[in-house]
């Protein structure tokens, strides 16, 4: 991704207590069991789900550089576009 290095150079400055993406611990945007409060829904790493789990950084998913060109879990532009109304 286009700001991994400097995710990477924040983390070390930060020096968080668990994994991270340089902007958040994962703990603070990760669901923990892949499924929602009530367990009805599955998370997948594919755009086109409406329960999309994506494979990307905090700056990845503002859509300012568009999707990623490796993988269905780096798209996160086309799933916003999918859930518009």
């Amino acid at each position: 991704a286009e700001y991994s290095s400097e995710f990477d150079a924040l983390a070390l400055a930060v020096k968080y207590d668990e994994d991270n993406d340089g902007a958040v611990e994962i703990s603070s945007c990760m669901n923990p069991i892949g499924y929602d409060a009530q367990g009805q829904h599955e998370f997948k790493p594919d755009f086109k789900s409406a329960w999309y789990v994506a494979g990307i950084n905090h700056a990845d998913g503002t859509c300012r550089n568009g999707d990623g060109a490796l993988g269905r879990d780096r798209q996160p532009c086309r799933w916003y576009r999918q859930r518009q109304w």
